[in-house]
């Protein structure tokens, strides 16, 4: 198709007194093309990406050696996913776009969790530090990749075909950057270490929001307001609206929609659904210049709808005898037009206004529509009430069935949405699970995955309240923000997990925030740094889902600093308490060993 659009653009600059600025196009291969064009031009975006990333990444460590080996097992997760797709045969798309960046920014995460692990080693006086390091952080630290990349999994079950690829090449990524994260990442220090001064960049011993005086006072408002809104959230995501419209991927005045509205206002919009009218009957034996009346009829019914601009079909161009009487001379006429039409069928096939099947004849109509995507389910509706009212009375009506780009994101709105809620209930109840393993409980896992759905559902609630319609580069990352919400929360309970062995749970809580709020930040800002830049690409999908991802990426931050503290310091919070750590301290001892002995993930590395 874009082969095809060069051409005639150099076939008009060849034509005198024409060039390619005087021509307007439109239709689905013009789109598409674009479509490709915007593709390319968001790769423009990665580098700067990349930039940015390691300025926030240096602002907040300092080092210029812990900086560039975390980029470098970032970086390098990043190429692996690209070589991914190459070695799968793939072609880039606006979504796999995004995707080396979110595994970009997803490894940078980790490893500056890692990175507070190793600070933890050096303030605690370890003889080998990154062995100390790799011992505290590789539970947690596999945990949070696992689970990020079974949120971007479950995206597979979707029936639109470039997120299914966006899913699969994105958690194989993942994969791969866990294997970077535990084995190149801890090497890479040992190697080239950062020198013991980056003890003092991360350990910070305020803590932050002054929790130590606040936290106990306003942990129940907290968590009693995080709960009472969750029905809120998920009313407005059940009122959610979506849009797969083609021409809502650019934005207003590129020169899609710009050809787009002036072929709407001079002749017909491109928004069209192709209408077919399939009849009963052999090739020979068929009475075409019959259906082609009956067509004439659908036409005259469809045209009455006030969404509809123009219709189409072998009746706009076959003179028909407008009488019905059976004189000699009448069938003799509609004989000789029923031969002409039978002679004209390989062109009329070549058209594509119809199609012979055994025991069958089909006729297109196609129908141009002056609405946009919302109306799109009550215009169908109308089109199908119309032909049953034009064929009612007919003893041998045809069939007739609605088709085209147009129906297909008719129904793919909907889709999508059962898309979106399936992915994020399956990653839900594939996550909670690990989560109630990792705290030994059923009751407590459910409480501390409260500050892991709420960011997802209140973005998505909030978009469902104010009536703003979603396109698939936003709902992409519903289950992906669940994965992430889930990586700051699971390094928060495995730090807290160790202080409530030798502290109350009020101690635990605030020594865990005076660890963990600094990473957590850093890890946010990192990641959000990393994706923002796209905010800016003409290409709508990646700009939305940069935009969502980077709402979710500070609202899990809100939650895993605010709501989780709160949580476990109100009531509720006596689940978390003293007598499941004591289980856990064996079944810690439990897991290290399994782990150590596991090969590849051994805690002194060479």
């Amino acid at each position: 198709g874009k082969k095809c659009i060069a051409e005639i653009y150099r076939q008009a600059d060849q034509t005198p007194g024409l060039s390619a600025a005087d021509l307007k196009l439109g239709g689905g291969v013009f789109t598409n093309s674009k479509i490709d064009e915007q593709t390319q031009r968001s790769l423009l975006f990665a580098l700067p990406a990349v930039l940015l990333a390691m300025l926030i990444s240096w602002s907040c460590l300092r080092n210029i050696k812990l900086v560039f080996t975390t980029l470098f097992v970032a970086g390098y997760s990043a190429l692996v996913s690209v070589g991914i797709v190459a070695i799968l045969g793939l072609k880039m798309n606006g979504m796999l776009v995004i995707m080396p960046i979110l595994i970009l920014v997803l490894s940078l995460s980790t490893a500056v969790h890692f990175c507070s692990y190793y600070v933890e080693a050096l303030r605690d006086g370890a003889i080998a530090p990154v062995d100390r390091m790799h011992e505290l952080g590789r539970r947690p630290s596999m945990l949070a990749i696992l689970t990020t990349a079974i949120g971007v999994a479950m995206l597979m079950m979707s029936h639109v075909p470039a997120v299914r690829t966006f899913a699969m090449c994105s958690a194989l990524g993942l994969l791969f950057s866990l294997l970077s994260v535990l084995v190149i990442f801890p090497c890479l220090l040992k190697i080239w270490p950062p020198g013991i001064e980056t003890e003092a960049l991360l350990r910070g011993t305020a803590q932050p929001l002054s929790w130590s005086s606040t936290g106990k006072r306003f942990a129940t408002p907290v968590t009693l307001l995080a709960i009472a809104v969750l029905p809120l959230l998920l009313v407005g995501i059940a009122s959610l609206r979506t849009t797969l419209d083609p021409e809502k991927m650019f934005q207003a005045d590129h020169v899609v929609n710009e050809h787009h509205d002036w072929l709407a206002s001079r002749f017909t919009s491109v928004n069209a659904v192709d209408l077919v009218a399939t009849f009963p009957g052999d090739e020979k034996d068929a009475d075409l210049l019959h259906q082609i009346r009956t067509l004439k009829s659908l036409q005259s019914k469809i045209i009455e709808i006030p969404e509809v601009n123009s219709t189409f079909s072998i009746a706009n161009v076959c003179r028909i005898p407008k009488t019905n009487s059976r004189s000699a001379k009448t069938i003799v006429q509609e004989s000789v037009i029923n031969d002409a039409i039978r002679s004209h069928k390989d062109s009329l096939k070549e058209h594509r206004l119809l199609a012979f099947e055994s025991g069958s004849v089909s006729w297109r109509i196609r129908v141009a529509l002056q609405c946009g995507g919302a109306e799109q389910q009550a215009v169908c509706q109308k089109i199908d009430e119309a032909c049953n009212d034009a064929v009612g009375g007919m003893t041998q009506p045809p069939e007739t069935w609605a088709t085209g780009i147009w129906m297909m994101t008719s129904c793919g709105r909907s889709q999508i949405l059962r898309d979106l809620a399936t992915s994020f209930i399956m990653a839900f109840f594939i996550i909670t699970p690990i989560v109630m393993l990792l705290l030994r409980g059923f009751i407590v896992g459910l409480l501390a995955m409260i500050p892991n759905v709420l960011p997802t559902l209140a973005f998505f609630g909030v978009l469902g309240w104010i009536g703003m319609e979603v396109d698939i580069g936003t709902l992409l990352t519903a289950s992906v923000g669940l994965g992430i919400a889930v990586d700051d929360t699971l390094h928060f309970l495995h730090v807290f997990r160790r202080e409530l062995k030798t502290h109350d749970r009020h101690t635990a809580t605030f020594n865990t925030m005076r660890h963990c709020w600094r990473p957590m930040l850093f890890t946010s800002l990192i990641c959000a740094a990393g994706l923002a830049l796209f905010v800016m690409s003409s290409f709508v999908p990646a700009r939305q889902f940069s935009i969502a991802i980077v709402v979710l990426l500070g609202s899990a931050a809100i939650c895993d600093l605010v709501v989780l503290p709160a949580l476990i310091l109100s009531p509720l919070g006596h689940y978390f308490d003293a007598e499941s750590a004591t289980k856990q301290s064996q079944s810690d001892l439990v897991m290290d060993e399994e782990l150590s002995a596991a090969p590849g993930v051994s805690a002194s590395l060479p």
